[in-house]
């Protein structure tokens, strides 16, 4: 069914990499650019002052609601999440955890699995709660500086709102969108994440972090070159 959608579409652009080989080399599919995310099309200037905050995404990996389920990965990757975030919040002198959703209700359960070990910390924790718009979770993005996130957009609006990023690779997509295209170095698989085989780099978490305007600059070239028109 798939194969035939692609097929028949006038023009096809993945958003990366792996997805345009897997449809190339597995579908037999050769007629296909990389193209960028909507999100990079979105104008935002925020006049927030950072605040000494954490921002906390996480996707409910491995969990009853996901499609491959394993209690023992879903446990251990909230652990991790939960080592990762007392790391960050000692090492950076951070005040406040601010967790937010961008798949509302599905991760959840990992949020709520997650509270459970923080019942005991010295820092403050907003949850904050629903089904956000982008706008809403552009505000909330804007007020700090770091953000630890599991889903792709999370990441992506993090960084448009101008938070520095480390992300968990729960699918190729994450690094390939993110550390490809110049975001963030700070990018771990997620079975390297669950058997902490790796650890972000805090101290060197502005490593290869690339401003929005620097990017937007690189995208509208881009653009240009796989459309056929000057974006100027």
């Amino acid at each position: 069914i798939f194969t035939d959608i692609l097929n028949n579409a006038y023009k096809v652009y993945f958003r990366d990499a792996e997805s345009l080989s897997y449809c190339s080399d597995i579908l037999g599919f050769k007629d296909g650019d990389i193209g960028v995310d909507c999100v990079f099309g979105i104008e935002w200037k925020s006049n927030a002052e950072p605040e000494k905050n954490l921002l906390l995404n996480m996707a409910s990996v491995f969990s009853k609601k996901w499609p491959y389920q394993s209690e023992i990965k879903f446990q251990k990757y909230v652990q991790a999440v939960s080592n990762t975030i007392i790391c960050l919040m000692e090492e950076k002198n951070l005040n406040t955890l601010v967790i937010y959703n961008t798949n509302y209700p599905t991760d959840e359960e990992a949020v709520l699995e997650l509270l459970k070990l923080f019942k005991n910390v010295d820092f403050d924790i907003d949850y904050v709660k629903g089904r956000l718009q982008v706008y809403d979770l552009l505000n909330l993005c804007s007020k700090s500086e770091l953000a630890l996130v599991t889903r792709l957009h999370a990441g992506l609006i993090a960084f448009i709102a101008e938070c520095e990023i480390m992300a968990i690779a729960y699918q190729p997509k994450v690094k390939d969108v993110l550390a490809n295209i110049g975001i963030t170095k700070n990018v771990i698989d997620i079975t390297e994440f669950i058997q902490e085989q790796k650890v972000f780099n805090i101290e060197g978490s502005k490593n290869g972090y690339m401003l929005t305007s620097v990017l937007k600059s690189k995208l509208d070239k881009n653009v240009s070159t796989v459309l056929g028109y000057s974006t100027s």
